[in-house]
């Protein structure tokens, strides 16, 4: 077997191990499933991994659009007050005590999305994960 896939961020790689090794991690698909994936990427669908980590095809618009890495603070500010969480995160980092958090609040020019600043406010707000990213997700749309 020469063909390989791994998912990078969402996102279906090939790797030809005659070309080079393929990284770990990466499965190995068939030449009949690689030219399958490829033709329907070819007509507009996306490859994307199933739940056991598989490749599939999907419409483009099934497909949730990736969660920036960064959005800048008056992003995070208002995707925030847009979902009604604005009052209680001020409120929660007002009262955590935590130097970090509070300073990277009222000074941080950007937040990342897996910094330790945003996974704690996410916690005492009782978001989840895909929570966080669909706020990130709003939160890049948003333009002054």
């Amino acid at each position: 077997m020469s063909l390989y896939i791994k998912f990078n961020d969402g996102r279906a790689e090939f790797f030809d191990s005659r070309l080079m090794p393929p990284p770990e991690g990466a499965a190995p698909i068939s030449a009949k499933d690689h030219a399958a994936l490829m033709a329907a990427q070819g007509s507009g669908k996306v490859i994307i991994a199933d739940a056991h980590g598989n490749p599939m095809i999907a419409d483009q618009a099934s497909v949730s659009p990736p969660v920036p890495d960064v959005v800048s603070r008056f992003q995070a500010r208002m995707a925030l007050r847009n979902a009604g969480h604005f009052d209680a995160a001020e409120a929660a980092i007002r009262s955590s005590g935590n130097d970090l958090l509070i300073e990277a609040w009222d000074s941080a020019v950007e937040f990342r999305r897996m910094s330790p600043s945003i996974l704690t406010l996410g916690t005492a707000l009782g978001l989840s994960k895909a929570d966080i990213d669909n706020l990130f997700r709003a939160a890049a749309q948003i333009t002054a």
